[in-house]
């Protein structure tokens, strides 16, 4: 070296003869798996000689952790290591079991056995397989802790190895409900397997979600990776994702005017508005005799809120809720000084030209109060339908109020629910009361429409105790076409089949005149004649084009007492209505007895 410093490292030379055999060696004494990888790669070296030779790798006991146990966690059958010329070194992969059942780590040793070409083996090397169970981390998981989806779509779940790997693994997968989520409504499919194949790093769960059509806002649901894995895949079972649905069905206003009425029990509260084709609306809101306006827009879920102030008394609140993006909502009323009322709100669909009412007609209107001490008839009213479903009503109350009011029909429910409903709201007594309800016109004459009912409500005042009522009154109400009489034709030619006779009684009205009786003849011109033998004067008139009568009772002992009705055709073929009596409004019958 001369004038070098001393060597600090030494180089060993090694030598074999020429033709030699050889040793085998290992590259490495341990290796570690776990049972996710399905397999161990190990390399061995052959030292010092030339020529084909062979090994087979076979598993032993070994290893400082628990024992690995044989046709469990690793076959018990060797697995053969060929050489050819040349070769120095050749790799081999040794199977590990997955046994699915979660304990710790495991070892065991590998042992060269069946050597062949006469190589021997390097003194002082061996071998141990450590099998790490990992029992805190997955092998594979979700990278997203949350996924969106919309209603209708297809949500993609990315599934990736967390460690290293190459071996296939299958996936397992279920779905929990949480939240309002419903997985048998919402989804195809509740559960599964997925497959991570051969050196592949991720794959796809795919979830198809259905469109329910409900307004619902959104969903969740948490997808899990089973507990029982399969051919080699190891999960935790804390390997879960969230995946939301985004509601996708948004109200789509159906443009036109609406009305409804909200039964407050006793006051009606009487809604009109007219909606855009871009979700926004205005109307008004009659109740308790007073008119409030609104404004707004409805929201994607199809709600509109409102308010309305009222002097030095508690602002009253009006919510409109869509649902299933139909021609209909729920209406729903809070005066704080009482309580939620909630009614329906339809729209209006008819118009004279493009759509007309096929209700259009003449009606008159058959009621009959219930209840104790209620009036048994406490109105007569006839109504007319337009081409444009308006109605027009026109009546007198039990208690001497004439009244005249307004509505229109509604559009009818697909069920079957409400046919042709008219809802109508009246005021009484200056704003002090109100007569309100619902009535059903059906679709036609083929399609008559059904009992509903009407409310009556009016103040006590001391000047009504000659006509004494309830408060408040729920009556039963139908409306009955009218066909007007034609040629020869009578009003009252269902009620006989004679020339005409007839009878007109009053009763339940408090006074000697109950339950009396008096013959009547109507003419062909439809004029009301008595033959002799009238003793209580009784006159009426009909009016043939709407069905209305009137009339008087003028004994010699009483004041003239009035009443008011109007003929039912039909299944009913008799008149009906009210006559105001002593004490309180009597039923008159005109009827063929």
């Amino acid at each position: 070296h001369g004038d070098l410093a001393p060597a600090d490292n030494e180089i060993w030379l090694s030598w074999y003869p020429d033709g030699g055999e050889g040793v085998f060696a290992w590259a490495q004494p341990q290796y570690r798996a776990s049972e996710a990888d399905g397999a161990v790669q190990v390399r061995v070296h052959h030292l010092r000689g030339w020529g084909p030779c062979s090994a087979d790798l076979l598993g032993v006991a070994g290893g400082s952790a628990a024992p690995a146990t044989a046709g469990s966690d690793y076959p018990s059958a060797p697995v053969s290591l060929p050489f050819v010329d040349q070769d120095r070194s050749q790799q081999a992969f040794f199977p590990i079991t997955p046994d699915g059942v979660p304990e710790p780590a495991e070892s065991f040793g590998l042992s060269l056995t069946n050597r062949t070409g006469g190589v021997g083996l390097l003194d002082g090397t061996s071998n141990t397989i450590l099998i790490g169970e990992e029992l805190a981390t997955g092998a594979c998981g979700f990278p997203q802790a949350e996924v969106h989806v919309r209603e209708g779509q297809t949500a993609w779940l990315e599934v990736r190895r967390l460690r290293a790997g190459t071996a296939q693994m299958a996936l397992p997968w279920r779905i929990a409900r949480t939240g309002t989520a419903s997985p048998l409504e919402d989804l195809q499919v509740i559960s599964g397997t997925a497959y991570l194949g051969p050196n592949e790093t991720s794959t796809f769960i795919q979830i198809p979600i259905l469109e329910d059509g409900d307004f619902e806002g959104g969903e969740s649901f948490t997808v899990s990776l089973s507990d029982a894995p399969q051919a080699g895949a190891i999960v935790d079972g804390s390997s879960n994702t969230l995946l939301v649905v985004e509601d996708n069905d948004y109200f789509v206003p159906l443009a036109g005017k609406y009305c409804g009425l909200i039964d407050t029990g006793g006051w009606g509260a009487l809604i009109k508005c007219t909606i855009t084709g871009l979700g926004s609306a205005s109307g008004t809101v009659d109740y308790q005799g007073a008119r409030y306006s609104f404004r707004g827009a409805f929201d994607a879920s199809g709600q509109l809120v409102a308010a309305f102030s009222r002097n030095n008394r508690a602002s009253l609140g009006l919510r409109l809720q869509f649902a299933q993006g139909w021609a209909a909502c729920t209406a729903s009323l809070r005066d704080p000084e009482g309580e939620w009322a909630d009614g329906v709100v339809r729209r209006l669909p008819y118009d004279r030209r493009k759509s007309p009412a096929p209700q259009a007609g003449v009606y008159t209107i058959w009621c009959q109060g219930q209840g104790a001490g209620g009036v048994s008839v406490p109105g007569a009213f006839t109504s007319t339908v337009l081409g444009d479903g308006s109605v027009r009503f026109v009546g007198r109350l039990a208690d001497n109020t004439v009244t005249s009011f307004s509505g229109a029909i509604g559009q009818a429910d697909p069920d079957g629910g409400g046919a042709g409903e008219c809802v109508f709201m009246a005021s009484l007594y200056g704003k002090g009361g109100n007569l309100y309800g619902t009535l059903d016109f059906g679709l036609g004459p083929q399609q008559p429409g059904s009992d509903t009912w009407l409310g009556w409500l009016k103040p006590w005042r001391a000047r009504d105790t000659y006509y004494p009522a309830l408060p408040f009154q729920a009556c039963l109400s139908a409306p009955v076409r009218f066909t007007p009489p034609t040629g020869g034709d009578r009003v009252t030619d269902g009620l006989t089949a004679s020339f005409g006779d007839g009878s007109v009684r009053f009763i339940n009205g408090g006074t000697p005149l109950d339950g009396t009786s008096n013959t009547l003849l109507v003419s062909e011109q439809n004029r009301v004649t008595f033959p002799s033998g009238n003793p209580h004067n009784c006159s009426i008139t009909i009016n043939p084009k709407t069905g209305w009568f009137s009339g008087r009772i003028a004994p010699s002992f009483a004041p003239a007492t009035p009443f008011y009705g109007v003929f039912l055709q039909g299944g009913y073929d008799l008149g009906r209505g009210f006559w105001l009596g002593d004490r309180r409004a009597g039923e008159v019958i005109i009827d063929d007895f």
